[in-house]
């Protein structure tokens, strides 16, 4: 039996149409390759932040804390006193937390879209089928085969991410515990905020000078411990407390400044304990500085002046603190240990907003006390 041949009329439209056949499959399975790219790059994510049990750099997380950080300090620059900024503030970590989360999701939302779409009618289709999938665990749609395993996978990958995060909020939240257990009662044993030279005098009024070296000891473990959890959790350095007074890190510095002035006033005391945690305090300062990305400065930072520390060693004088050396023999030794973690600890208070203090520098935010009336 003879075939009619195409006309040339003919001929031509098949060939368009095999053109646009082919394009619409290759545009398809782009898309798929970079749906899979998305996906693994979010996956990859997920774990290095909540699975992984070390220090690991990630990029969604970070920009979603630059991104919040960076908005909510510019709606703090607005505000006219510390309490207000601390009051908001506060909601700056679980805000963070709660984006990464959301952004996760979305992302993969997305990836797990394209991933559908040569399965699909079309991309919106893809992305309700994708999205009912992440989020509620349905399968939406007529997609079968390969289709219906992607819809599959993202139904679990949606469940899991939201399980590891209900999973991880125990864990930041005991580290938050942990941290803020010495600093409320340093505050109660030396005020609010507290201040070296005010820490060493009232546990010389209430005699407990003898039991110095333990509180070294405890503040030696917490600096490990601070410094192992927030260094994996930098998100924890913007978590704050009701009572914002009693700030961690000031109380870190407090106690970093009353080892330091002991061991320049007080050479005849056991010095071990004060040496090691001024050590330990110092690198804890200098991690919790690296997981924020602190730029390192070549500025000594000594930050306290010898006419404040003749002020300060008046004050324990005139409170009767055994001192035994003059101001101006303990300074130097004051001075040496100040300067390796002073300049430091500065610039992480101001980058956090703590509460001004003695002794803490100045911030670049408003820290007055709003006003009663």
């Amino acid at each position: 039996m003879l075939t009619r041949s195409p006309t040339p009329f003919e001929h031509s439209a098949m060939v368009e149409a095999r053109i646009d056949s082919w394009t619409v499959t290759s545009l398809e399975w782009v898309s798929f390759a970079l749906g899979v790219v998305i996906v693994a790059g979010t996956s990859v994510s997920v774990i290095k932040t909540l699975i992984v049990p070390r220090r690991a750099w990630s990029f969604l997380p970070r920009v979603v804390e630059s991104s919040v950080t960076w908005l909510f300090m510019t709606i703090a620059r607005r505000m006219r006193s510390f309490d207000l900024i601390d009051r908001f503030l506060g909601f700056l970590g679980p805000m963070v937390l709660i984006l990464t989360l959301l952004v996760w999701l979305g992302a993969f939302v997305i990836g797990f879209a394209l991933m559908l779409a040569p399965w699909a009618d079309d991309f919106p289709a893809a992305l309700g089928q994708s999205g009912a999938s992440t989020f509620t665990l349905g399968i939406t749609g007529n997609a079968a085969g390969s289709g219906t395993t992607i819809s599959v996978v993202a139904a679990a990958t949606g469940f899991i991410v939201i399980a590891l995060t209900i999973a991880y909020l125990p864990a930041l939240y005991a580290v938050v515990r942990r941290r803020e257990t010495l600093a409320r009662q340093l505050g109660v044993r030396a005020g609010s905020p507290p201040w070296g030279p005010h820490l060493l005098l009232e546990s010389y009024r209430i005699g407990v000078l003898d039991a110095l070296p333990t509180l070294y000891t405890d503040w030696d473990r917490w600096s490990s411990e601070v410094a192992d959890g927030q260094t994996k959790y930098p998100v924890l350095n913007q978590f704050r407390l009701a009572r914002g007074r009693h700030h961690w890190l000031l109380s870190l510095l407090a106690v970093l400044d009353a080892a330091g002035l002991d061991l320049s006033l007080r050479p005849s005391a056991p010095a071990g304990d004060a040496q090691l945690l001024l050590r330990s305090g110092t690198a804890c300062v200098g991690d919790l500085a690296a997981s924020v990305r602190l730029s390192e400065t070549s500025d000594p930072g000594i930050t306290v002046t010898e006419s404040e520390f003749a002020a300060a060693v008046a004050l324990l004088t005139d409170g009767d603190y055994p001192v035994e050396r003059s101001s101006e023999e303990a300074w130097p030794v004051f001075q040496e240990w100040r300067t390796q973690y002073g300049a430091t600890t500065w610039r992480l208070l101001n980058v956090i907003v703590a509460p001004p203090a003695p002794w803490s520098g100045p911030r670049s935010l408003p820290t007055r006390r709003r006003s009663a009336g």
